[in-house]
C-alpha cells in the first residue's frame, strides 16, 4: 500500500473473471483479529491501469487444515466486497464481522473477464472499426473484455498485421493467449525487444463463449527464458477479416542479464478448460 517497488503490485497470473480463483496469501504466522482489509490498486508512478473492482477473502485457523473458509457478510449473505475505483487511491473495508485467522487470501473478482498488468501501450495498423493506438488508457486489446461484438474487437483486412506492445519493466514472459473472433489466421511471428522471431502455427481451441477462439502460445519450453520489455506480434492471414478481442500475457518481472534467443518453433498445446489457472505470487527471479 502506497508503495512503488516492482512495478507497483502483485499481479494475477491469468485473466480476472467469475469462475477465476487467482489469489495473494498473507501469512501472518499466529492467530489475529481481523476487522478491515485495506487494497490498492497498481499505479506505478502515473503508468499502471490496474486495480481490483471486487474481491473474496478466505481464511484458516490451523496450520495442518487444507480448508478455506470463504468469507462473507452476514448481513447480505455475499462473499463479494468492493474494492477500488482507481490506480491511487488505498480503499479500506471494514468487515461486517471480524474474522480471527493465520493466514488469508485475498481473491480479486470481476463479473466480466479482465486482464491485468504489464502492459502500458501498444499500437496497430489502422483498423476497420477503431482506433489504432493504445497510450496507458483502456486498450480493446488489453482492456480484459473478451466478446464478439465491434464495441469488443479491432478488425484488419490487410495482411500482415503488426502489433506492438511495450511494458512497464523487463519481463520474463512464459504464455500468450490470443483471442479472435475466427480462425482463420495463417501463422503468427513473435519478437521480443530485438531478438530473433518465434515462429507459431494457429491452434486455437474454442472457449466458453462458442463465437471465440482462443490460441495458446508456450514460451516456456524454449531452454532460453524469454525476457524484454517489447513484443512485436506480426499476423499473416488470408482473405478473412483478423478480428481481435485481447491477448493476454503470462509474465513476471525479471532482472535483465541476456536476451539472446534462438529461432523456435511452437506445437499444438492442449488447454483444457479455459482459465483453469496455476495460482502464483508476482515475485522477482533472477536470470542465470
Amino acid at each position: 500500500i502506497r508503495i512503488e517497488l516492482e512495478g507497483g503490485a502483485w499481479c494475477p497470473n491469468k485473466p480476472i473473471g467469475p469462475k477465476s480463483y487467482e489469489y495473494v496469501q498473507i501469512e501472518l504466522h499466529k492467530l489475529y483479529f481481523i476487522n478491515a482489509i485495506e487494497t490498492q490498486g497498481r499505479f506505478d508512478n502515473g503508468h499502471g491501469n490496474e486495480y481490483a473492482e471486487y474481491y473474496q477473502i478466505e481464511y484458516q485457523r490451523g496450520n495442518n487444515s487444507s480448508h478455506w473458509i470463504t468469507f462473507y457478510n452476514k448481513k447480505t449473505n455475499k462473499t463479494v466486497l468492493k474494492g477500488n475505483v482507481n490506480t491511487y487511491t488505498a480503499e479500506k473495508r471494514f468487515l461486517s464481522s471480524p474474522i480471527i485467522a493465520k493466514r488469508i487470501r485475498i481473491i480479486p473478482y470481476s463479473p466480466r473477464w479482465r486482464t491485468v498488468c504489464g502492459v502500458i501501450s501498444y499500437t496497430t495498423p489502422p483498423s476497420i472499426e477503431k482506433d489504432n493506438l493504445y497510450d496507458g488508457g483502456v486498450g480493446i486489446l488489453t482492456d480484459g473484455i473478451i466478446g464478439d461484438n465491434e464495441n469488443t474487437r479491432l478488425a484488419w483486412n490487410k495482411s500482415p498485421v503488426s502489433i506492438n506492445f511495450h511494458f512497464d519493466t523487463v519481463r520474463h514472459f512464459k504464455t500468450i493467449e490470443i483471442y479472435s473472433m475466427t480462425n482463420k489466421y495463417r501463422s503468427i511471428q513473435i519478437k521480443f525487444d530485438n531478438n530473433l522471431s518465434i515462429k507459431h502455427q494457429i491452434s486455437p481451441i474454442t472457449t466458453s463463449l462458442s463465437t471465440i477462439f482462443v490460441d495458446t502460445i508456450q514460451l516456456n519450453k524454449s531452454k532460453t527464458m524469454i525476457i524484454g520489455n517489447r513484443v512485436e506480434i506480426l499476423f499473416e492471414f488470408d482473405d478473412e477479416p483478423l478480428l481481435l478481442t485481447e491477448i493476454t500475457f503470462d509474465n513476471e518481472p525479471t532482472m535483465l542479464v541476456n536476451t539472446t534467443l534462438t529461432t523456435i518453433t511452437t506445437t499444438i498445446c492442449p488447454m483444457g478448460e479455459l482459465f483453469r489457472v496455476n495460482r502464483k505470487t508476482d515475485k522477482k527471479c533472477s536470470v542465470l
